[in-house]
């Protein structure tokens, strides 16, 4: 679908903005965290601003709330981050509590330049 929209924009940026908005106006409550490669780029997405994270199914997990691990919290629980390294740039989606990394703002887009390593947002249009 991504593919198809930045073929009809002309813009892989462009397709892939119009693709998402699509996508969220479709399925408004859904979250979507997601990698897309291109010999350029790499494109982090990280949709969730409207989504509700599955507490009742994760405390039917553990005994006590504090058992639940750290990156699972309500708040959290969509979290993306990354970190650029002299040659690497790594992404992840929760579940690290360690410093050094920094959050993909949500319902936004990582655009990560594979020859610099240069990290910029591709925001999403408010639907």
């Amino acid at each position: 679908f991504v593919l198809q929209c930045a073929e009809e924009e002309g813009d892989l940026d462009a397709g892939l903005v119009r693709a998402l908005d699509v996508l969220v106006r479709e399925f408004p409550t859904a979250s979507l965290n997601a990698l897309m490669l291109t010999p350029d780029q790499m494109f982090a997405v990280h949709i969730n601003s409207s989504a509700a994270a599955p507490q009742r199914a994760l405390l039917e997990l553990f005994d006590r709330p504090e058992e639940i691990p750290s990156g699972h919290s309500a708040e959290a629980y969509f979290a993306m981050d990354f970190r650029t390294l002299p040659d690497a740039v790594h992404v992840i989606s929760s579940g690290l509590d360690e410093e050094g990394w920094t959050p993909v703002p949500a319902d936004t887009a990582a655009v990560v330049d594979l020859t610099t390593r240069r990290v910029t947002a591709l925001r999403m249009p408010a639907s």
